[in-house]
């Protein structure tokens, strides 16, 4: 899960957001499906190597509601990374492994 250490303020805040990703490990694929809503102004995306190096980095639209995505992550070698999501400057992290 994405919502690992949060105070209490950030757990009301966020109560009716939900974040899924999927499959982990992944192959070559990393599914997000989110359910936003409309207090989130701002949406970004990154993932980043075992020694920090950003190897994906993406701003999204903003839609309120259920919101699909997909991040074609092929080119990476087999390893663990950490996905880095930031709703509204406030970052969230979690670990993906990468398999071949």
């Amino acid at each position: 899960p994405i919502w690992k250490i949060m105070s209490t303020a950030q757990k009301n805040y966020f109560a009716d957001i939900s974040i899924h990703t999927y499959p982990n490990p992944f192959t070559s694929f990393l599914k997000l499906d989110l359910v936003l809503n409309s207090r989130i102004k701002n949406i970004e995306i990154s993932i980043t190597d075992i020694i920090g190096h950003s190897v994906f980095y993406r701003k999204l639209p903003l839609n309120k509601g259920f919101f699909p995505y997909s991040i074609d992550l092929h080119s990476l070698t087999q390893g663990v990374y950490t996905l880095n999501i930031v709703l509204n400057n406030i970052p969230h992290s979690s670990q993906l492994i990468q398999k071949y």
